[in-house]
């Protein structure tokens, strides 16, 4: 996955419009509509990690069933993704739409926010190859929820927007105010307000026993009949005593109007997600992209993605207390892998392992001992950052048939080990022990980490470009991942 993200562009387009008051204007006066909008729509990143061919988009939801989109080509546009997803009957069906954003080239970020769809729980996508098959190296589609469409306890912050049109028959004057009052609560407290520029001017007042917390904004501009003023966003945190159905309501007045505008927001709180799990995909996948199910066979490579939830506030609040130090992923019982099977290029005897985790921190390690990537996002000076980093087969600690490790070497200085583990409680099965070597930042997601079968492809510079095919003449002799031995039935 190559691509930089931060929250605030993964939320930047969604939005769920809530019923505002439209007071009538007097004969050459201005006059208000206001809505007030909170983003609460689902949003999901579709991420095509592939060079060519083509695939399909998968989406079903209600009575009308699961949908298949058109094939498209693997660097689709964003535009096109959107119109395919658009087409679909389960998805316009009365009303309904997405809305797609590409911030770099296979990176989609689908919003959900048309219709019947916004602020409404939908199933994940889902994918499927076209024909050519998608092709170019790991050849796969990860797709990820990122933002759900629930407004919980435990969610960092709630983004609203104001829109004000003059629906009167004279252009505003200069100063028209808007107040937006948030739900009461001492805890609550507006983050951030403006546009961005200078059309709002906005002055932020903390709750009290008396009042919720506000933000007080002015415009200097003068807008005509007909004209909307620049859209107003407030930024607010919710505190744990907001009440379970929370109101917000903005009154804009000034400008000229004889009668302010009004408009509010309301909702009910889904409980908190407590830490631990909220996604986890596995894959083991055959050389086309699919699922490899062979007893006993070398698949091409394994996969996993996994998403944390309970400390996914960037502001702090709701982060755990210290790093985490340890992950571990359990294996399926059968499912095995071959110390040895990195390759004897040098000719010494003996296979061409990364000497030690500071060859990995200095990218000196030999390219034969890259055996996949591992990209994950992290919190970084207070914004999401994504990180991709190669995995090396290293030489093992003591006691340990076989270890790996990555490096972030440009921000993070931070090295990780991956050492396999056996469960000799559960048929000696095996599990992956992954330990930080060095302080790092808040891990947030893993997009993917993904083992080679035989090796992977890197760039001059150490960068992962995908898995080496079996019949690639630098391909590994001996594969590093074996399928259990059997599909059904108790591992011997």
């Amino acid at each position: 996955m190559k691509f930089h993200l931060k929250v605030a562009l993964l939320s930047a387009t969604v939005f769920i419009a809530a019923a505002g008051a439209t007071p009538s204007s007097a004969h050459g006066n201005p006059s208000f509509a206001v809505q007030l909008n909170r983003r609460a729509s689902e949003v999901q990143v579709v991420n095509v990690r592939a060079t060519g061919g083509e695939f399909r988009l998968r989406f079903g939801v209600g009575a009308v069933g699961v949908a298949e989109t058109a094939e498209l080509k693997a660097d689709a546009s964003a535009a096109d993704v959107q119109a395919a997803l658009n087409a679909l009957a389960n998805v316009n069906s009365d009303g309904g739409s997405v809305a797609v954003k590409s911030f770099e080239e296979g990176l989609y970020v689908v919003t959900f926010d048309g219709g019947p769809l916004a602020n409404t729980d939908v199933p994940q996508l889902g994918w499927s190859n076209g024909s050519p098959a998608l092709s170019g190296g790991l050849e796969r589609i990860t797709i990820l929820t990122v933002f759900r469409a629930e407004v919980s306890r435990s969610d960092e912050s709630l983004t609203y927007t104001v829109s004000v049109t003059n629906t009167g028959d004279a252009k505003t004057s200069s100063g028209a105010t808007a107040e937006v009052a948030l739900p009461w609560g001492l805890e609550t407290s507006v983050i951030s307000a403006g546009d961005g520029g200078s059309n709002w001017s906005c002055t932020i007042t903390a709750a009290s026993s008396v009042v919720p917390a506000k933000a007080s904004c002015m415009s200097p501009r003068e807008v005509d009949p007909g004209d909307t003023y620049p859209l107003l966003t407030v930024v607010a945190k919710l505190g744990a005593d907001a009440p379970g159905h929370a109101v917000a309501v903005v009154t804009v007045s000034g400008g000229g109007a004889l009668v302010s505008g009004t408009g509010s927001d309301e909702f009910d709180f889904t409980p908190a997600r407590p830490f631990g799990i909220d996604s986890l995909d596995t894959e083991v996948d055959d050389i086309e992209g699919g699922d490899y199910t062979q007893a006993g066979g070398h698949p091409f490579a394994a996969s996993l993605t996994m998403s944390p939830f309970g400390y996914w506030d960037i502001s702090g609040d709701f982060l755990p207390v210290d790093l985490v130090k340890r992950v571990i992923t359990d294996l399926p019982r059968g499912f095995v892998g071959n110390a040895l099977a990195i390759p004897d290029i040098d000719g010494d005897g003996e296979p061409d392992l990364c000497p030690t985790l500071t060859d990995v921190l200095n990218s000196t390690c030999p390219a034969a001992s890259a055996v996949g990537e591992i990209n994950i996002d992290v919190l970084l000076n207070g914004d999401i950052n994504q990180v991709m980093m190669t995995i090396y087969a290293i030489e093992p600690e003591y006691g340990a048939p076989v270890q790996f490790g990555f490096a972030e070497r440009s921000t993070l200085k931070s090295t990780y080990t991956l050492t396999p583990r056996l469960r000799a409680d559960d048929g000696y099965a095996i599990s992956l022990d992954a330990t930080p070597i060095a302080t790092g930042p808040f891990f947030r997601r893993v997009n993917y980490a993904t083992l080679c079968g035989f090796g992977a492809n890197l760039n001059p510079e150490g960068k992962f470009l995908g898995c080496k095919r079996a019949s690639d003449p630098t391909a590994n002799d001996v594969p590093l991942i074996t399928n259990p031995t059997r599909c059904t039935g108790t591992p011997p």
